[in-house]
């Protein structure tokens, strides 16, 4: 009945991944959980930016929790979610659910089959009112939950579980009032979660914040916070993926680590994008073609990049494209005297890039001056606008700099000729 159910979720499928570098202590972090005392935490929140890997870092918790004979079960939310309730829950638990008979079903949640059919209509058959738009009422939602509840404890007890639930910032508030319950209510069973979020994107998500701080005051959760490689690790990520010496690839290692700043999804990206157009390849069990001086925006990076512009208001658009036009960094004078964006609005779209990651603030002379969070960000925004928009941002920029610069501009010459 049970047999043959080890990962379940959003597919059966692994890509080829980079090897894990750089990661070995959250790694183990994470994989104590799996073997933890009822009493530790048996939650873990992994954070970091967007494309720092801690996609890969769950995949590998993953294969490690195989190992000990766990079941994995894996789900996600999108940016586009289809507003059902408990949507990231459905997307890990519909594929075991489905592979269970109604009987077993029934058992494992104590009688609670009405409640999971309520939950998870794609999951389990039958003829039971949907939970309508609104919510449900607060008795029949504890209800659901306890069956849940239930049908986790009682799986636990045949298999021990590794719930990973990834990119939780976009869950829906439904479900992440579930994990609460489920975290709080299952905390002895031999269940442990890991879930996922970009930082940037959870302080626009209260539901979330008070999630991870009420599980942190209960003592049920720990954290693990994701950075980028560093350049040794870079280089130590191209000695494992091309089998090449450190000495021969230290240039590559520079030219890649100063393109990517060890985001390990850029990394990944970009010896893809050099694969695809044969610029690296391999030659009787060689790779060849690393020894090259410089980098191109891949698509893949455009687009994944594009995505993060798209959600931003006007006005901190409208400032992302005179940061760009700028060269990266920007005075807060400069900006106001560009008046690109309504001087009510200015502050509010710098704290809106500020809070989404785009950029970051920080005190030079004596002033304030903003700079995008990577130099992929500059290029992507960059790559979006006409040649009008830039001759035209160009234009401003160069009169506000030759402004402000007064009896020094020849000093700045270069830097002027390039707006000019």
């Amino acid at each position: 009945m049970l047999e043959g159910l080890n990962v379940v979720g959003r597919n059966g499928s692994r890509r080829n991944l980079l090897p894990l570098v750089g990661r070995t202590e959250e790694l183990n972090t994470l994989a104590e959980l799996l073997s933890r005392e009822p009493e530790a935490p048996n939650v873990a929140f992994v954070s970091g930016g967007q494309g720092v890997g801690k996609s890969r870092l769950i995949s590998a918790l993953a294969e490690k929790a195989e190992e000990l004979g766990h079941q994995v079960v894996l789900g996600q939310s999108f940016p586009l979610g289809d507003g059902s309730a408990f949507s990231l829950f459905s997307d890990a638990f519909t594929p075991l659910i489905r592979a269970l008979d109604d009987d077993s079903i029934q058992a494992l949640s104590r009688g609670g089959f009405a409640e999971l059919a309520r939950m998870f209509p794609a999951a389990v058959s039958g003829d039971y009112e949907p939970i309508p738009a609104g919510g449900d009422s607060a008795e029949r939602r504890t209800r659901m939950f306890w069956a849940f509840a239930e049908f986790l404890r009682n799986l636990a007890s045949k298999q021990p579980i590794l719930l990973a639930l990834e990119d939780v910032h976009w869950a829906d508030p439904s479900s992440l009032e579930l994990l609460h319950f489920v975290a709080r209510h299952t905390a002895d069973a031999p269940i442990s979660t890991v879930v996922t979020y970009a930082e940037p994107d959870r302080d626009q998500h209260s539901v979330l914040a008070r999630l991870e701080a009420s599980l942190h005051d209960l003592g049920l959760a720990t954290r693990v916070q994701l950075h980028p490689l560093t350049h040794t690790q870079t280089l130590e990520l191209l000695e494992a993926e091309l089998n090449e010496s450190k000495d021969a690839l230290s240039g590559f290692a520079g030219l890649l680590y100063g393109w990517t700043r060890g985001n390990p999804f850029f990394i990944d990206a970009t010896l893809q994008d050099l694969r695809d157009q044969g610029t690296l390849c391999e030659q009787n069990g060689t790779w060849i073609g690393w020894n090259i001086k410089e980098l191109e925006l891949p698509g893949s990076i455009r687009e994944a990049t594009l995505t993060r512009f798209d959600r931003l208001s006007e006005p901190a658009r409208a400032v992302a494209e005179v940061l760009a036009i700028m060269g990266w960094t920007a005075r807060l004078e400069d900006l106001e005297a560009l008046g690109e964006v309504d001087p009510k609005d200015l502050i509010g779209a710098l704290e809106e890039l500020r809070r989404r990651g785009i950029v970051e603030e920080k005190e030079v002379d004596e002033g304030i001056a903003y700079e995008f969070t990577h130099p992929v960000l500059s290029l992507t925004i960059l790559s979006t606008l006409s040649l009008r928009r830039k001759r035209d941002l160009h234009g401003q920029c160069g009169v506000v700099l030759e402004e402000r610069y007064g009896d020094q501009a020849m000093d700045h010459a270069e830097e002027l000729a390039r707006h000019f």
